[in-house]
């Protein structure tokens, strides 16, 4: 099972998930809703979620640990064994990306 694939696989409870192909990479959308890159890079796996101020909260209240990328406006995922906590980290991610639109 190719990284897309397994991601979206993992995050199957939070709605519409897809992996969408783009320039060599794939974005990974919510409900047609872009929530960021996957990143498949000499054997590291990355999905690199766009940092919103609600997902800053999320994580601050579920404790957990993440590292940020692309000039901190990213959460890095390579943990993907809290499926619960991804879905419900997507789906507080989307919203907050359609109230900005």
């Amino acid at each position: 099972m190719n990284f897309e694939t397994f991601v979206c696989e993992k995050l199957k409870n939070a709605g519409d998930i897809t992996a969408k192909k783009m320039f060599g990479t794939h974005n990974i959308c919510l409900n047609k809703v872009n929530l960021g890159v996957i990143c498949v890079n000499m054997g590291v796996n990355k999905w690199y979620l766009k940092k919103t101020p609600a997902g800053d909260e999320f994580i601050k209240a579920n404790d957990m640990k993440l590292e940020t990328g692309i000039n901190d406006k990213s959460y890095i995922i390579t943990d993907f064994s809290d499926e619960e906590k991804l879905c419900a980290l997507a789906k507080i991610t989307r919203d907050e990306i359609m109230r900005q639109k």
